[in-house]
Formats: structure tokens, C-alpha cells, sequence
């Protein structure tokens, strides 16, 4: 039986001897995805006439992403926003990928802040005593 594996790998791979590895064909085409990283920090500036985001990072690096107005979506408590909700100031945190020298955001999450509780102590719920 040993005979006949050489024989058949022969008639798989016409030309090439036993020693040879086959040559593994190639592709131009890249199938990799782009990968995606995040940033988190303060909004310091939006520029909607550029489509541009600044960002200062907790350890004070400053990034400036591109905005896609087709495809950067944003994102507060859940819900869906236009790109002119992004304010000055507000913490996000953004998801983007590089393309062609730049970091596009692919989402920008808009921390929510704290609502105040607008109950005062000497609401109508405080039983008090009748008859005194």
C-alpha cells in the first residue's frame, strides 16, 4: 500500500516531485476588516462644516476624528441622535477605524449625566400627626 500513495500524490501533482511542497495560491484581494479601536474623553470642539470631532483623553491626548454624516451614528441613553446633538463639553466615547491616514468614528456614545431628583423633603407624602 505504500506503493500506491506516492503513486497517487504523483497523479494529483503532475510535474512536481515528492520532495516539492505545492505552491498555495495566492489573492490581491484583502479580506481583512478594518479593525475597530476607542477613544474616551471630553468633547472640546465639533466642526460640522469639516465633519470633525476633538476629543481630550483623560491622560490628555487630543484626538480629532472625522465624522461621516452617512455613517457615524450616535448614541445617548440608548437612543439614536443627529450628529448636531454632539455638544462641547459632553463625555463620549467613540468607536472609530482608520482609513486613509484618518479615524473615522463609526459611533460616538454620549454619556448620560445625572438627573436631579426635583422631590423635596416636605412633599404632601410625609404623613403627619392630626390632633396635636
Amino acid at each position: 500500500m505504500c506503493a500506491v500513495v506516492p503513486a497517487v500524490l504523483a497523479a494529483e501533482h503532475p510535474g512536481q516531485s515528492m520532495g516539492e511542497k505545492a505552491a498555495m495560491p495566492t489573492s490581491s484581494v484583502s479580506t481583512s476588516t478594518p479593525q475597530i479601536a476607542s477613544a474616551e474623553g471630553s468633547v472640546s470642539d465639533v466642526d460640522f462644516q469639516a465633519n470633525t470631532l476633538k476629543l481630550t483623553a483623560s491622560d490628555g491626548k487630543f484626538w480629532t476624528l472625522t465624522l461621516d454624516p452617512k455613517s457615524t451614528l450616535v448614541w445617548k441613553g440608548g437612543q439614536i441622535l443627529n450628529l448636531t446633538d454632539i455638544k462641547a463639553g459632553e463625555q463620549v466615547k467613540v468607536r472609530y477605524t482608520s482609513k486613509e491616514g484618518k479615524q473615522v468614528a463609526k459611533s460616538v456614545d454620549i454619556a448620560q449625566t445625572a438627573a436631579m431628583s426635583t422631590t423635596s423633603a416636605t412633599s404632601s407624602t410625609i404623613p403627619t400627626e392630626v390632633g396635636k
